[in-house]
């Protein structure tokens, strides 16, 4: 059978200039938990404001800790900066 289209991973593939699965996870993580630090303090105050129940205690325990490290090393400052810098909506 003929193939009409080639995929451009598989030529880069067969090339050797794709990028290793590896390194595309430990970046892909390391982005995750620069987000998640960045954004710590926000996910306490949201989590703070859910509805008494289960799912609002798991909320405030997992995010105790994220909140602490955002606060302790200053990234709710650059994340609040963001916020002010691009954030069109008005806030009351």
């Amino acid at each position: 059978m003929v193939r009409w289209r080639d995929e451009i991973g598989e030529r880069r593939s067969k090339a050797g200039r794709g990028i290793p699965l590896t390194r595309v996870c430990v970046g892909l993580a390391v982005f995750y938990l620069v987000a998640i630090l960045l954004d710590g303090d926000a996910l306490y105050r949201n989590a703070e404001q859910m509805p008494f129940g289960p799912a609002r205690t798991v909320s405030l325990r997992l995010s105790q800790p994220l909140k602490w490290i955002s606060r302790t090393t200053g990234l709710f400052r650059f994340r609040e900066w963001i916020e002010q810098r691009w954030n069109k909506d008005k806030q009351p």
